[in-house]
């Protein structure tokens, strides 16, 4: 081979050469840049960066409050409701002496119960109707107690095991023989889980109804009882009140 030939051939290793001096330059800047642009940590070693799909979603402020919102008002709700609940709720009041002066009339002697202001006269009722041997004359007086709670206080010239079958017509179950602010008081269940407790103060039949459940203020109702007042005296004291 001449050497005009293999010169041709040196010169075209010397390009090919030189351009791979190149690309190495070139990767190697590549490179620095890279390493460069790697962040690093406050003691200056490269911190590592795991991939988007490896990193815990960080969850925003709205969707955090949200969240607090799904759980914080139910709560509230329910704070609300028993707040309602508790508080005083004002019930209609009444004059109960219609009922006390017209069972006094007709042969009745009415216990007046002494209770507290917090104790409401809400209902009354007064009849006269046929028992099985006389005439039983019956007054009713509802109250609405401190706890929120309703009852019924009977008072009837009518026998306990008569009184008994003129308020559960349909019968009534006996419960207990119990001692209630000191009087024996006999407790019935009849239809609809009302209760009853009956009992004989100064000869006459006394009664306490309540739904089954809601008897929390009996004591405090059957203590008024046990040192009730003739409706003579109650009225005078009412007389008093409005001067």
């Amino acid at each position: 081979m001449s050497s005009s030939q293999r010169e041709p051939d040196a010169a075209e290793n010397d390009v090919q050469d030189a351009d791979q001096g190149r690309d190495f330059e070139s990767s190697g800047r590549d490179g620095d840049a890279a390493a460069s642009s790697v962040p690093e940590n406050s003691e200056g070693h490269p911190r590592v960066i795991a991939p988007s799909h490896m990193r815990p979603k960080q969850r925003r402020f709205r969707d955090m409050s949200m969240s607090l919102a799904v759980l914080l008002v139910p709560l509230a709700l329910v704070f609300v409701a028993w707040n309602w609940l508790a508080q005083d709720r004002s019930v209609s009041m009444i004059d109960p002496s219609g009922t006390y002066v017209s069972a006094q009339g007709a042969g009745l002697d009415v216990r007046v119960p002494q209770l507290s202001d917090d104790w409401k006269p809400i209902s009354q009722a007064f009849s006269s109707r046929q028992g099985e041997n006389e005439d039983a004359v019956v007054a009713r007086v509802g109250w609405y107690s401190p706890e929120g709670e309703g009852y019924q206080v009977v008072q009837t010239t009518a026998s306990i095991e008569e009184y008994v079958s003129i308020e559960f017509p349909g019968g009534a179950t006996l419960r207990e023989t119990t001692d209630v602010a000191g009087e024996r008081w006999t407790v019935y269940l009849g239809a609809g889980s009302v209760l009853a407790w009956v009992s004989e103060l100064d000869g006459v039949t006394v009664a306490m109804l309540a739904q089954q459940g809601e008897t929390n203020d009996i004591e405090q109702l059957a203590a008024g009882l046990a040192e009730g007042i003739d409706v003579a005296t109650w009225t005078e004291q009412q007389f008093q009140r409005t001067e």
